[in-house]
């Protein structure tokens, strides 16, 4: 089976799993998306640089650059963290929330197929940062509440030593980012959001309290899935759904 082929069996951009009288959807595939030619045979029979047998037999080719294909930019994860926070100027503020409204258009028409409707509902994005999505969403929402961990980002610099002053650090730096976020798409938007600091695999969100609950690129960072997964559930109304 070719790698494209089995990250399409992995990733079912619609699973339907019943969780008693709740539903949890998992979806949002990019690879329905567009055909990612770094996962063709061609591709990878260009660029294969070794292989290697992981532990359960499989042989795994070994993509030279197929990281910087996937994620550009990801060296700049190994650079110590300046000293002085560094705020987006407009031009970049106006082009990150485009982006992410894009993202959330994709999403709203993929939900859409399903006859799945999120106006006036209750929003928590996973994962949040500085923000950009949960204001990307709120338009179309009741509430967001975005949430993220300032001590996953201390962790990831290669300088980061975790202390309470460091978290404080941290949060000071993307509120900062957030309020940022927030003068530019102005108060009607802006009141609809909120952000707090909360761990998904032991969340303090109260329980059958958010109608739909979304996340990017973050399942893949989670230590303890089976903890984040079953707060996802406990937080999630009768009929709630989440899409990551």
């Amino acid at each position: 089976m070719s790698l494209k082929a089995l990250l399409k069996k992995l990733i079912n951009p619609f699973v339907k799993i019943p969780l008693l009288d709740r539903m949890i959807f998992r979806g949002m595939s990019f690879l329905e998306d567009y055909e990612a030619y770094f996962l063709s045979e061609e591709y990878q029979n260009k660029n294969a640089s070794g292989n290697f047998t992981n532990s359960k037999g499989y042989n795994i080719s070994l993509i030279k650059d197929l990281r910087s294909s996937i994620k550009p930019g990801w060296e700049n994860m190994l650079k110590p963290e300046p000293q002085t926070i560094i705020l987006q100027s407009v031009n970049d503020l106006t082009n990150s929330l485009k982006s992410s409204k894009n993202q959330i258009k994709r999403m709203i028409s993929f939900l859409g197929k399903y006859s799945i409707d999120i106006k006036n509902k209750n929003i928590l994005e996973i994962g949040t940062y500085d923000g950009v999505t949960a204001f990307a969403i709120a338009e179309n929402v009741n509430s967001v509440i975005g949430s993220d961990i300032a001590a996953y980002y201390i962790n990831q610099t290669v300088d980061g030593k975790l202390s309470s002053e460091s978290i404080d650090r941290k949060n000071k730096e993307l509120m900062k980012k957030r309020s940022a976020y927030s003068d530019f798409v102005g108060r009607e938007i802006s009141k609809k959001v909120s952000f707090i600091e909360d761990d998904i695999t032991s969340s303090s969100i109260p329980s059958e309290s958010i109608d739909f609950l979304f996340s990017y690129e973050v399942l893949e960072h989670i230590t303890k899935p089976e903890k984040a997964f079953s707060e996802m559930y406990r937080i999630l109304k009768p009929g709630g759904i989440c899409i990551s």
